[in-house]
């Protein structure tokens, strides 16, 4: 069966929140298009800005979201981008989402979706739209409907925007009442994470996610909806996630207030990031570091970009045994067992495919360490630790970049006349093998 492709290209200054936001709007509406046209959808994200520190988990999007045969590929600039359409035979035109705005050079190719930074509460519909472009004489029938749905549509949006701008996310580590509540544990069988929202309601503002195993403080329950507490954030998740027991050394407890602490390690790092994005700042940090001191490289990367500190570069650049290695280990256990005892072979590649892209993220992570310290190097005039790091940034797969390469050659040699130099001249597009011969 053919799929449609998605592929998200970012351009301009975005940072990585934007771009993870813009992407978790449009994931609901690729599973619906997939479920509503049989057809597996598969997305693809690359990077065309100056920078190289975007960088994303694919399992951070809920593949579960998508039907089976949904598959997930990571491409970086231009030339990858290219290469991919190229690549491509029959099927629908994949469509290029511009994150960022811009202009599309690929249109004979593909169709593309333009999203300016401050349009990402529209990402979702302008990517419906182009899925499912109507005929050339049912684009005028509707041509007025759209019109005339505007006006009613802008008033609908400012009645949403007053009433989430006025019920802000609190966290408020007081408002559990123990007497009033009672505890669950979330439980989606798979190791999907639980989507923590503003209310009661498909569509309501995301919180956060939570991880499987993690215990929530129960206020209330409709059946379908839940009104939790963790940890102090307030939020609603749909109620058929949760059991108010667990197994443990083959025997079954009942979930309870001493089980409502954070302790896994991923878990302190989500809310940690949780807490950042509502702004709090000091909270977020302080379960952040408790991630980063049980070797998750991925909070240390996150303590890094919030203070510059050198010290976790060279820590990040150095690790060993992390505790991304240690999921990428589970995940392939959980694999095997899936596949192997309980015979199920799509959530076996599932989580193959999460080891995969934890392999991949902590891959990045590294690499753009390596690539910091070259840098930071490079600034103290230390022009061979400078090369020793982006040497390594390479091979960790970082696309070395022509002028920073060219300009390392020059400051190892002003001549290019040295094997060092060389070597790095030789890597650039600059390279002129005649510059020797004269």
């Amino acid at each position: 069966m053919t799929s449609q492709d998605i592929v998200f290209v970012a351009v301009g200054e975005l940072d990585q929140k934007s771009v993870e936001s813009a992407l978790r709007r449009s994931v609901y509406t690729l599973r619906d298009y997939s479920f509503t046209k049989n057809i597996p959808v598969r997305i693809a994200f690359c990077s065309l800005m100056n920078r190289d520190d975007i960088q994303l988990s694919f399992y951070n999007l809920d593949d579960f979201a998508f039907k089976s045969g949904t598959s997930y590929f990571a491409s970086s600039g231009k030339i990858g981008l290219y290469d991919f359409l190229d690549e491509r035979h029959g099927g629908p035109l994949p469509l290029v989402v511009y994150l960022g705005g811009g202009k599309s050079s690929v249109t004979e190719k593909a169709v593309y979706v333009s999203v300016k930074e401050n349009e990402g509460q529209n990402i979702p519909k302008k990517i419906e739209k182009a899925l499912n472009r109507p005929s050339p004489l049912k684009q005028k029938v509707l041509l007025w409907t759209e019109v005339a749905c505007l006006g009613l549509f802008a008033i609908i949006c400012g009645v949403v925007s007053y009433k989430i701008k006025h019920n802000p996310v609190k966290i408020n580590p007081n408002v559990v009442q123990k007497d009033k509540i009672d505890y669950v544990r979330v439980y989606t069988g798979d190791g999907d994470r639980l989507i923590l929202r503003v209310a009661g309601e498909e569509d309501a503002p995301e919180i956060m996610r939570i991880n499987e195993d993690e215990v929530l403080a129960r206020l209330s329950d409709n059946g379908v909806w839940t009104e939790v507490e963790y940890h102090g954030l307030h939020g609603y998740v749909h109620s058929q996630w949760l059991k108010t027991t667990y197994e443990k050394n083959e025997k079954t407890y009942t979930v309870n207030e001493y089980n409502y602490e954070i302790t896994d390690t991923a878990a302190l790092y989500a809310f940690g990031k949780a807490a950042l994005e509502q702004g709090y700042t000091e909270l977020g940090t302080s379960y952040i570091k408790k991630a980063a001191d049980a070797n998750l490289i991925s909070a240390k990367w996150e303590l890094y970009k919030q203070n510059n500190d050198v010290g976790l570069l060279k820590e990040i650049d150095k690790a060993e045994n992390t505790y991304e290695e240690k999921l990428i280990t589970y995940y392939e256990k959980r694999a095997d067992v899936e596949e192997k005892v309980n015979n199920k072979k799509t959530l076996a590649d599932k989580f193959r495919r999460m080891a995969f892209e934890q392999r991949q993220n902590e891959s990045a992570i590294k690499r753009q360490a390596a690539k910091k310290l070259s840098e930071y190097y490079m600034n103290k005039g230390d022009v061979h630790k400078a090369a020793e790091y982006y040497e390594t940034a390479i091979e960790r797969g970082l696309k070395g970049d022509d002028d920073y390469m060219y300009n390392l050659a020059k400051k190892l040699d002003p001549n290019l006349q040295s094997a060092e130099s060389r070597k790095w001249y030789e890597k650039t597009s600059y390279y002129d093998p005649y510059y020797y011969w004269w």
